[in-house]
């Protein structure tokens, strides 16, 4: 059961403004990157750093994940589709006007991919930065659940996402 009323972030974006070697020094990260919400209520100190919804697109299909072609003898009947059939929405977010200069024109997609007859839900986050100048992605939280503390031990969540504990941010912490 989600918290009633949270109208949180779907994501949690941490970006340095300038490229790798200005957060990294050969062995530590030396400074904390700028958070960033993507979804959810902007209010008071966040303003500045939650995008703004910009519209959204739906189409009838996916896209294909790979390349794949069915064996005739051992594929299944129903997989002689590719890619399967289903529904794709994309988001858009922009940065708010009141961001940093370095941040000007860094946009954000949120693609969801539901397929027919499969219980499954695929979410992308593509970054796209057409600013003048480099920004680099620190951390990343692409799911953000808002659940009732009381229930964290009933869910369980998996995924196929390791860049390691120093990227990402990890399962039952406190996000920024």
């Amino acid at each position: 059961m989600l918290k009633e009323g949270v109208k949180g972030p779907e994501v949690y974006l941490g970006l340095y403004d300038g490229d790798y070697f200005s957060a990294y020094n050969g062995t530590t990260i030396t400074r904390e990157p700028e958070y960033f919400y993507i979804g959810g209520e902007g209010k008071g100190d966040h303003v500045q750093h939650t995008f703004i919804y910009a519209g959204h697109e739906i189409k009838e299909t996916c896209e294909a994940p790979f390349e794949w072609e069915p064996h005739p003898k051992y594929g299944s009947p129903c997989a002689f589709e590719w890619p399967p059939k289903g529904v794709k929405l994309t988001f858009f977010f922009e940065v708010p006007k009141e961001a940093r200069e370095p941040f000007k024109g860094v946009s954000v997609k949120l693609i969801y991919e539901m397929y027919d007859g499969i219980p499954a839900m695929k979410k992308r986050v593509e970054i796209i930065n057409e600013g003048p100048h480099t920004i680099t992605v620190g951390k990343i939280a692409p799911e953000v659940i808002h659940a009732k503390t009381e229930l964290k031990s009933q869910i369980h969540v998996e995924t196929t996402y390791t860049c390691g504990t120093e990227s990402t941010i990890p399962i039952n912490t406190e996000l920024p």
